[in-house]
């Protein structure tokens, strides 16, 4: 962090300066009073906010359960601090407590605004610095003394609430694509259900080994409508430009030539087994999965590919090995069987739900990439808030 950056009425203090102290508690003593319990596992690193609270009694409080948090209070993770676990703690935990794995940091009014500190807790410059300050390799940890002894730039209070207000704005437009994302996961959930019941066609159902299905369908095996075969081991050599590799990790790497040139699905056999990827390009299928070549034209891909999302195939559990699958497994795998032509329209429903769940997450990846870059230039005062703020800033509320 360099001076020649900060604004004149900037100023640099050290956290403890702007925050109050906080409360130790024992829930214990009082074993029948229930309380909400935030640990670290329940405070989200991708949308910074507490997702979990568990409800439970002084009797059962585990032993970390002893930090009393109210509305607006900041709480950062000290335990593996690199993850980014901090969060704004909302008005319905106010007088609840917390791990003693996180700091809670409590401003001081009059000094700091919750919402600022809270996002200038998130920028690239603080976790730097608090990486450098851990300790402990295989449980890193940094101690609530090494957070509050943490520097940061301090703009007046009027200009701490007119960031935090152009920050917390981005943040809600990201919260509301992520709601439409997971909206339109539970669509799709919705819709493959009713398709694979009722089909398209509005026709009589019928009970089978597998469920109900619309009357004409058929039940039949995967194995008879392609050949499953093995990936094989990736290359050492990888060059730019050449075809993907999917294996354990999804499609995680290139190679230098394909194994399979036509559109396949590619079923994870190893670690991740029963995931499936459908693959419309040259691909290099691992080892750690199977492939299909299809030999019928009376089942449709991209439909056994859906099938194959909404009936997921389970790997088998050995004692000391991840879970894998065996190639009769899969070719043994029953599914409905549709007209090609009904298959098409289920494929076509379904479609239009990934393009919109894929719309959808790329306008969070770019907001989410507003929000980082406006959060760096914000915090480090190389741009001003007062532009982008429609009218007069005002303190930001604690996250719901």
């Amino acid at each position: 962090m360099t001076t020649a950056i900060r604004p004149g009425r900037w100023r640099l203090i050290r956290l403890r300066e702007v925050v109050a102290d906080t409360e130790i508690t024992d829930p214990t003593k009082q074993p029948d009073k229930p309380f909400q319990y935030v640990d670290v596992s329940g405070v989200s690193n991708e949308s910074f906010c507490i997702l979990e609270a568990r409800q439970m009694e002084g009797n059962s409080a585990p032993s970390r359960a002893r930090k009393l948090i109210r509305a607006a209070d900041v709480i950062f993770a000290t335990v593996r601090p690199a993850l980014r676990r901090i969060a704004l703690v909302p008005p319905y935990l106010d007088g609840q407590i917390c791990s003693t794995g996180f700091c809670v940091l409590r401003p001081r009014p009059e000094k700091l605004d919750s919402c600022f500190l809270y996002q200038c807790l998130l920028t690239d410059a603080v976790s730097a610095r608090v990486e450098a300050k851990q300790r402990g390799a295989t449980y890193p940890a940094i101690a609530d003394s090494d957070l509050l002894n943490l520097s940061i730039l301090l703009p007046p209070l009027p200009e701490q609430r007119a960031i935090a207000r152009v920050l917390r704005t981005v943040q809600e437009c990201i919260q509301a694509r992520r709601r439409e994302v997971a909206l339109a996961r539970e669509h799709k959930a919705a819709l493959m259900e009713q398709l694979f019941t009722h089909g398209t066609r509005g026709e009589p159902t019928k009970m089978t080994e597998i469920g109900e299905m619309p009357r004409s369908w058929e039940v039949v095996r995967l194995g008879d409508h392609a050949r499953v075969r093995y990936g094989k081991a990736k290359r050492r050599q990888v060059q730019s430009g050449s075809v993907p590799v999917v294996g354990s990790g999804g499609v995680y790497d290139h190679t230098d030539s394909a194994l399979v040139s036509v559109p396949t699905l590619v079923i994870g056999r190893k670690g991740t087994a029963g995931t499936v990827w459908c693959q419309e390009v040259p691909c290099w299928p691992s080892d750690t999965t199977y492939y299909l070549q299809w030999t019928s034209e009376r089942l449709r891909y991209r439909y056994a590919y859906y099938r194959l999302l909404f009936r997921r195939l389970s790997g088998q559990h050995a004692r000391t090995t991840l879970p894998s699958l065996q190639r009769p497994d899969v070719e043994s795998y029953v599914l409905p069987l549709a007209s090609v032509s009904e298959q098409e329209e289920i494929v076509g429903a379904l479609t239009l739900c990934d393009t919109s769940i894929g719309a959808f997450d790329r306008e969070t990846a770019l907001l989410e990439e507003l929000f980082r870059a406006l959060l760096e230039e914000l915090m480090s005062g190389r741009l001003s808030a007062f532009p982008l703020a429609e009218r007069e800033p005002r303190p930001c509320p604690a996250a719901a």
